[in-house]
């Protein structure tokens, strides 16, 4: 068996793209026009599916739970810090800047912004200085700070071959905090999304060495407390917003999420030859994930009144994912390559200069 250190798992490229799919519809049909008033013609035709994509966010962070715990393997918490650098920073601070551009100039009344405001959100940190982001979907980019805080800090203590380890410690806190609220660590452990990043670890665990009995313990664990997390929020989110669902789907999307992690980790569901269109799907889904909502928004706002809200709907979503495209070919792909032979250089000569002085 082909180690997994090695091995690319092409499928994940797959599900960033549905994931990201999802939210793009869950925003500009379902939560611009029916809860946020923003305009534009509501849905109703679709909206009995369209009001789950959101949990495409929560496919995002198992992805991201299995991803970073594949791409820590084998490295110092330096060279992590690096890579989690280039992979998110570049494309973030394009996005952000465009995204400023456009609501500064066309997003009015709505966008009211500043400058200074503009500026902090460059360091991905806003939420932490209580500055509203530039675009509302950046709130997950704090969760998955957080998370590779953690990540971090197990790399730190040369502790990352003990994710069932950390896992089930992280869990045992979340649990806790299911009866006694824990603000610091709800805050620093981002709790309520705790389950799903963990899922996505536990998965990995088993996809590098197998199912064993504490794998299937600590997935139903992250099963569980995702799904109780998950079903208070969504209980929250329709008595503030009316956009009520069905914990009954609720439930089966989470079971289904699961089962397919489950597939992946035994391999039975396993892209193995590269595809160029695959690579391309995960390729635009950062840049798309970043820019789809308040563009799209202006977007679909502008197109409605005259080539009518589905071609509006249309356009805006092939639109999102043509400049997805463009930001990701011309500027993720060759500022992340001059980044990280800029990173392999530096370690390279202090490889060197340490066996000099050995």
């Amino acid at each position: 068996m082909q180690r997994p250190e090695t091995e690319r798992v092409y499928i994940i490229d797959l599900l960033r793209f549905i994931a990201a799919i999802g939210v793009v519809l869950y925003h500009l049909s379902y939560r611009m026009p029916t809860i946020d008033h923003m305009g534009g013609g509501p849905y109703p035709e679709i909206d009995w599916w369209t009001r789950y994509c959101h949990m495409g966010v929560e496919l995002f962070f198992m992805i991201s739970g299995f991803v970073i715990a594949f791409s820590a393997q084998g490295k110092t918490a330096a060279q992590f810090a690096w890579s989690r650098f280039v992979r998110l920073y570049p494309t973030y601070w394009f996005c952000v800047i465009l995204t400023f551009v456009v609501c500064h100039y066309f997003w009015r009344p709505h966008f009211d912004l500043t400058l200074a405001q503009g500026l902090v959100n460059l360091t991905m940190l806003q939420s932490f200085f209580k500055v509203p982001p530039v675009d509302w979907p950046y709130w997950t980019l704090a969760e998955e700070l957080r998370f590779y805080g953690l990540m971090f800090i197990l790399l730190l203590l040369r502790q990352s071959h003990r994710l069932l380890a950390f896992v089930a410690v992280w869990m045992a806190i979340c649990t806790v905090d299911l009866f006694i609220h824990i603000p610091l660590a709800h805050y620093e452990m981002t709790l309520e999304h705790a389950p799903f990043f963990a899922a996505g670890v536990v998965y990995f665990d088993a996809f590098k060495r197998g199912f064993r009995p504490s794998h299937y313990a600590l997935g139903l664990v992250t099963f569980v407390l995702g799904a109780v997390h998950f079903l208070r929020w969504s209980a929250m989110d329709a008595k503030e917003t009316g956009a009520y669902c069905s914990p009954s789907v609720i439930f089966a999307v989470l079971v289904a999420l699961h089962v397919l992690f489950w597939l992946i980790a035994t391999r039975r569901l396993i892209i193995t030859k590269r595809h160029h269109w695959i690579t391309v799907a995960g390729g635009i889904t950062y840049p798309l994930y970043l820019l789809h909502d308040r563009i799209g928004m202006t977007a679909m706002l502008t197109l409605t009144p005259t080539l009518g809200r589905w071609w509006a709907l249309l356009m805006s979503c092939v639109g999102a994912c043509v400049l997805a495209y463009a930001v990701w070919r011309w500027w993720e792909l060759p500022f992340t390559a001059w980044l990280r032979s800029l990173g392999s250089r530096r370690e390279s000569v202090g490889t060197g200069l340490s066996e000099k002085v050995s």
